[in-house]
């Protein structure tokens, strides 16, 4: 039997994987990743039972424990009695089950895994009943354990109705014993380990047609990832041979193929001596008429041969049996004297099988005098036994009448060949139907087998996979390749039998996938490789999904811990609770101090008084999951003490039969509402009657107060009294109401509202003690009392009052003036009354607080919505709105759009539903879309809103538009790298300014001294004076160019239009280009095919004229020898401008880098070359300032082309010409306010022509001086940067005095939004230094008329 179920679990087990692997190398995998609940039963031996230490023994025990070992399952392991535990196991309360037998009905309602044993059952009854097969048992007694197999057997199969059901199979065998019932069904190891353990007298063991059961694991019929686990386990245990030691170990005494298989040499000694006496058996027969004589001792050795041979032995004539041995009477069940002389035709089922048999067995011996055939004969119990007949004739006659016989019974093996094909069968059924991708490859590593679903993970078909390698498919990820090609060499070498490796594939798409393959390799008897067998889990998606859980059950601790709210989880079925952290804290215990860890040891720590109406509750869930349990219960502190604490729960989750499996809930500290409680139902008892007295309509809290102090006068009845609040932190007082008889009777002019702790008297110390002070004899001398102000109402009896909340003072009220004597009821009712008083005012001002928070809501910068329980928006706010583009009707109503699986993936959705659902927070970031569509990114936290029941009403959701914040990030790391390049191009860009700005310095600082010297020719007086200038123009250009840079980066940037020429405006290029280039050995040229109809457009002409002329002087600077060539062409949309030399030329690689700043065509930092690399960096920003493009083509030492395409703007026929100049009268007197006299003598020189009066001021005090005592001042030139008084505030202040009067800002600032600021300031016009004289004229004209 063992041999027969190691077979089935061989051939199952090529789709059973859980192979063993080296320690070295990784571990075994164990999908499941929680305790595993698994019982068996508590009398099964030698299966199950518990031993003599009151602990579970017995192979399927060992077998478990052996298979956990292997898969590192954290498992408990019970045993009970066996119809409670496949009550348990079909109702969903259990896992698994240790062993069951399988059976058509069972597997409607469970999952089996492959079967571990083979067990056939036997009819067991008293030795001295005529009961011998099961065909014998209709309508008798039958004793069958309750829920075992065979009592489904006997309902099944109608055998009888009179079924005694025991708790286990000893009962039975005892009642036997004493002779009680009939029979019983029982298997038959069980049944023989009690006999012999027990000493059971008087039971035997009779045969049964059942036939042998399948026993294996079972789990719920849902489990399936268990079940493949446990079945992969299994496996294993085959491999490492440890199935092999538990099972010789447990049933080595009760196979008769153990015993076999130790003596298997005697046995095939025993085979070759009948093969011997067989063949000595024909020479026998073909020497009998040489020798009669010996015939007779022939006859008598094989008869005792025949005793002792293995196998069943016989001798018939006619087909008559003459003799047999001992071994095929057992065989047949008959006695010698039954059978010898029977008809060997009364063996088979019908005579026509008899005589096909014969025929065969015939034809044989007469060609080859021995012949053989399979057989199906009836033994005396009328079981049918399949046995290999063999046969030969004892003469040789041709009738040959004496046959002698051997009959092998082959029957077990005919019934494992069957399981074997069902074993193949199943194997084959599993391979199919696995949710594991099948793949075996060959020693080449080829792919022979490729499964569906491998072409279901992979994408590939079978067709395309068989033949090819791993590596041939590119379906291993290449961070993972040599990985696992040494893997499959290891198997391949003989390493290792087995291995498990998690990698990444890549599937036909180009998908990237994780995947677990269980590798196996299969070797010949020489150790050679035969295959390796695969198994693949795509586990993509559990990946995905544990990372998420992970980071939601990380999140969902967080907000736990944060809210202090203790948290329970009930298994209801097996009564186990688990609490955290913060529910022990609640109680006062630390880590490890308590475990309530039962429903048991959770009613031991609630009160008695509650615990019934508790349970009540509970018990009322249970039944009706629609209602809610909520009860306000105590439980006993670690300080001796009883918290009161709110249990809420809720049932989750059901069992397939719709039982209740999980219930969760959470506890909530309520001790200090509790309390507050109290006080509450106190004054409502003495209170009852003041309660109209507390519903007033109004939000004044003086008019409150005045109220209020009327009542209590009247409650206490007394004739004055006053209302002061009180600052414990200051300790000031603050008058809140003084009764109207007080302020009617008292003559006192000026009531002091605020005053401090130590100027009071009685009702101070009231403050001081925290105690209510009666004084009913004020009249009396009284140490404390301070006297009151004069004209106050004489005081005859005085009651004070102080009102503390939480041990703090915040009012204190006083009384006086009543007829009878002030009591403890007067304090009661005051106490009382100004208690409620101050909790009204608090209220009303906390509305107060609720609507001022409603607008800030509204009005808050931050986007708000509130949705009801289903996700449904009720409200949201005009931020929202603003940001969205949404109107408020079209969002009310409709679905919060996070929520929506449409808008999150399924995962995300789930996960926060489940996390709000539970009363928690979830926050994180969210991308968003607005109405336009387009998408935005923002920083979303979901509140549940609970209502005073704490019932989830709504969730509020708040969020912040952070796409801003993610662009600045990634312009961050954008900057940080450019920062690192700009780090090194610092010092080298410092060093060649140094460099271009002292060189033309040099050279006007040298010229400008020898021009001094009278002696020296006008010719080179000219020359030198020529050379500054050249000179300062350099040096201006450069300042230009890093101003313009600065203007270009701070975006600054204005662009001015105008009409322009563009020929006139390409010639004046040419024109200055010709003027400044010195190496005479490069040719300029002009080329525009732009004719006079097209040459006046609108376009910024300073802008374009730099542009141009940093393009050609680049192509100057690069172009030792040859040519430079530019010009313009046009088409409807576009100016084509173009700069093109045959210089030195650029690698493409460096163009990019030619854009940018202090680089230069030698792809090296600037100093190389002369400038400061900014010129293509400036014309670049101007041409996208200009709304255009440029590209460049150019090769080492062939040349540049750079072409550049602006916008084609034609003039318009109505535009005006701005920039002519109209002529300005002379005589006009104007002002120049700098407090550098160099520029005002400049300006002078500069309009000397136009016969102006030009004065001087120093700094803007002066000019304010002058303007004031010289009216005939018509224009301001202002500089801005003076000291004393800047240019702004100077215009500020003349503007005051002359509001006609102009005034035109002039400064060295060169950015844009300077002449704002000045306009601002009040200047009409702005002008930049260093000035130009047309502009300054263009600007005088514009304003002097």
């Amino acid at each position: 039997m063992k041999n027969l179920t190691l077979i089935f679990i061989l051939l199952f087990g090529h789709a059973t994987f859980f192979l063993q692997v080296s320690a070295e190398d990784t571990s075994i995998y164990a999908p499941i990743r929680r305790q595993i609940i698994i019982k068996g039963d508590q009398f099964y031996p030698p299966y199950e039972f518990i031993n003599e230490k009151g602990e579970p023994d017995g192979f399927n025990i060992e077998l478990f424990k052996a298979l956990a070992n292997e898969l590192n399952l954290d498992y408990k392991l019970e045993l009970a009695p066996w119809h409670q535990v496949r009550e348990e196991l079909e109702a969903g309360k259990i896992d698994v089950i240790t062993g069951m037998l399988v059976s058509p009905y069972r597997s409607e309602k469970l999952r089996f895994g492959i079967p571990h044993s083979v067990m056939t059952h036997g009819l067991f009854t008293h030795k001295d009943s005529k009961i011998r097969s099961i065909n014998d048992i209709h309508e008798l007694e039958i004793i069958v354990q309750r829920g075992d197999i065979m009592h489904d057997y006997l309902i099944e199969h109608q055998i009888t109705d009179r079924i005694i059901a025991v708790e286990d199979q000893l009962e039975a065998l005892r009642l036997l014993e004493k002779n009680q019932h009939d029979a019983a069904l029982l298997g038959n190891f069980q049944g023989m380990h009690l006999i012999k353990n027990y000493k059971i007298k008087d039971v035997v063991l009779r045969s049964s047609d059942i036939e042998p059961q399948r026993y294996a694991m079972a789990v719920k019929k849902d489990n399936d990832a268990l079940l493949w686990t446990l079945n992969m386990g299994l496996y294993q245990l085959k491999a490492n041979g440890t199935y092999d030691e538990l099972y010789n170990k447990w049933f080595s005494i009760y196979e008769r193929g153990y015993y076999t298989k130790k003596i298997r040499p005697y046995i095939l000694g025993l085979l070759a001596f009948i093969s011997l006496l067989v063949f000595f058996v024909i020479i026998l027969r073909k020497r009998v008429k040489q020798a009669l004589k010996k015939q007779k001792e022939s006859e008598d050795k094989l008869l005792s041969l025949s005793k002792v041979a293995p196998i069943g032995l016989g001798m018939i004539k006619n087909d008559i049996i003459l003799e047999v041995n001992d071994y095929l009477l057992q065989i047949l069940g008959y006695k010698r004297k039954e059978i010898e002389g029977k008809n060997i035709r009364s063996f088979f089922e019908t005579s026509e099988e008899f005589n096909r048999i014969k025929n065969i067995i015939l034809q044989q011996i007469n060609s080859d005098n021995f012949g053989f055939c399979e057989a199906k004969i009836i033994n005396k119990s009328g079981e049918y036994i399949y046995t290999i007949i063999t046969a030969g004739s004892m003469d040789d006659t041709v009738n040959n009448d004496t046959v002698i016989f051997t009959l092998a019974d082959v029957t077990s093996h005919k019934q494992n060949t069957n399981l074997i094909n069902e074993a193949n069968e199943r194997l084959r059924f599993h391979l199919e139907n696995t949710p594991l991708g099948v793949i075996e490859i060959d020693k080449n590593l080829r792919i022979k087998v490729w499964s569906r679903q491998a072409e279901k993970i992979f994408g590939w078909s079978a067709d395309e996979t068989i033949g090819k390698t791993e590596k041939e498919l590119n379906m291993i990820h290449e961070e993972d390749e040599e990985f696992v090609c040494n893997a499959l060499k290891q198997l391949a070498a003989g390493h290792f039998k087995r291995n498990v490796i998690i990698n990444k594939n890549i599937n036909k798409n180009g998908n990237i996938l994780h995947c677990e393959w269980y590798n196996s390799a299969i070797y010949n008897d020489n150790g050679e490789l035969i295959s390796i067998f695969s198994l693949i889990n795509n586990v993509t998606d559990l990946r995905k999904a544990e990372k998420q859980v992970q980071e939601e059950q990380q999140r969902l601790k967080w907000s736990v811990d944060a809210a202090d709210i203790g948290t329970w989880e009930w298994n209801i079925q097996s009564n186990r609770i688990r609490c955290n952290d913060n529910y022990y804290n609640m109680l006062g215990y630390g880590p490890g101090e308590l475990n309530i860890d039962s429903f048991d040891s959770w009613e031991k720590m609630v009160h008695p008084e509650d615990l019934a109406e508790s349970k009540k509750l509970l018990m009322n869930h249970l039944e009706n999951p629609d209602s809610i349990y909520e009860t306000e219960l105590r439980m006993r502190h670690k300080n001796g003490g009883w918290l009161s604490v709110l249990d809420r729960g809720r049932i989750i989750s059901h069992t397939p039969q719709g039982l209740p499996l999980i219930m969760v809930g959470t506890h909530t500290d309520i001790s200090r509402i509790k309390e507050a409680e109290k006080q509450i139902r106190q004054n409502e008892a003495r209170l009852q009657s003041m309660v109209n007295l507390m519903q007033q309509d109004t939000n004044n809290i003086r008019q409150l107060f005045d109220y209020v102090l009327e009542e209590a006068i009247k409650l206490t009845e007394s004739q004055i009294g006053f209302i002061y609040s009180y600052n414990q932190d200051n300790n000031q007082f603050q008058m809140q109401a003084v009764s109207q008889k007080t302020m009617a009777n008292c003559r006192i002019d000026n009531w002091i509202e605020c005053l401090e702790l130590d100027q009071t008297g009685m009702w101070g110390e009231s403050v001081k003690q925290k105690r209510p002070l009666i004084y009913n004899n004020f009249t009396k001398e009284i140490p404390l009392r301070k006297g009151y102000p004069e004209g106050h109402i004489p005081i005859e009896k005085y009651l004070t009052v102080p009102v503390i909340i939480d041990g703090i003072t915040v009012l204190v009220v006083g009384l006086a003036n009543k007829r009878n004597d002030y009591t403890q009821h007067d304090i009661l009712q005051t106490t009382l009354l100004m208690d409620t008083i101050w909790h009204v005012t608090e209220k009303r001002k906390s509305d107060k607080e609720l609507q001022k928070l409603s607008v800030a809501t509204q009005q808050s910068p931050a986007s708000v919505i509130i949705t009801d329980i289903d996700g449904i928006i009720e409200y949201v706010n005009q931020k929202y709105l603003d940001t969205t583009g949404y109107k408020k009707e079209e969002m009310i109503g409709k679905p919060l759009t996070i929520l929506k699986p449409d808008h999150t993936t399924l995962e995300e959705h789930n996960n926060i539903w489940r996390s709000l659902k539970n009363g928690h927070n979830w926050k994180g970031e969210h991308q968003n879309q607005k109405k336009s569509g387009d998408y935005y990114w923002e920083s979303v936290s979901l509140s549940p809103i609970f209502d005073d029941k704490g019932i989830i009403t709504n969730f509020v959701m708040v969020s912040e538009d952070i796409s801003y914040d993610k662009q600045l990030q990634s312009e961050l790391i954008e900057a940080k790298e450019k920062a690192e390049e700009n780090d090194k191009l610092k010092t080298a860009f410092l060093n060649n300014l140094s460099h271009e700005v002292r060189t033309p310095l040099n050279a006007i600082v040298g010229f400008s001294e020898l021009i001094d010297d009278d002696t020296l020719a006008s010719s080179k007086k000219s020359f030198y004076a020529k050379s500054v200038v050249k000179s300062s123009k350099q040096l201006l250009s450069l300042i230009e160019n890093i101003v313009s840079i600065a203007v270009i980066e701070a975006g600054q940037v204005k662009i001015n239009e105008s009409e322009t020429n563009i020929n006139h405006l390409l010639n004046d290029v040419y024109n200055q280009m010709i003027a400044t280039n010195e190496n005479k050995e490069v040719k300029l040229k002009l080329v525009s095919s732009i004719d006079r109809c097209n040459e006046e457009i609108i376009t910024d002409p300073g802008k374009l004229t730099q542009i141009l002329t940093n393009l050609i002087d680049n192509a100057l600077k690069f172009t030792p020898k040859g040519y430079v060539t530019f010009g313009c062409s046009k088409n409807e949309r576009y100016l084509n401008f173009f700069v093109e030399d045959n210089g030195v030329g650029f690698p493409m690689e460096i163009h990019d880098e030619l854009f940018q700043k202090f680089r230069q065509g030698t792809n090296s930092i600037s100093g190389l070359q002369s400038g400061m690399g900014l010129g293509l960096t400036i014309a670049k920003s101007y041409i996208d300032i200009l709304n255009g493009s440029i590209s460049i083509q150019s090769d080492p030492e062939k040349g540049t082309k750079i072409e550049i395409k602006l916008p084609y703007k034609p003039k318009q026929n109505n535009m005006t010409d701005e920039t002519s100049i109209s002529p300005i009268p002379g005589g006009k007197t104007i002002l120049v306010a700098d407090d550098v006299e160099i520029n005002h003598l400049l300006i002078v020189e500069m309009l000397e022509e136009l016969k102006l009066n030009v004065l001087y001021a120093r700094n803007g005090i002066e000019a304010i001086k002058m303007i004031e005592r010289l009216p005939a001042i018509e224009l301001i030139l202002m500089d801005i940067k003076m000291p004393g008084m800047d240019g702004y505030k100077a215009t500020a202040e003349i503007k005051k005095l002359k509001p006609e009067i102009i005034i035109i800002a002039q400064t060295a600032y060169a950015l844009a939004g300077d002449k704002n600021k000045a306009q601002e300031a009040g200047c009409d016009d702005y002008i930049s230094k260093p000035i130009d004289r047309k502009e300054l004229i263009r600007v005088l004209s514009q304003y002097l008329k």
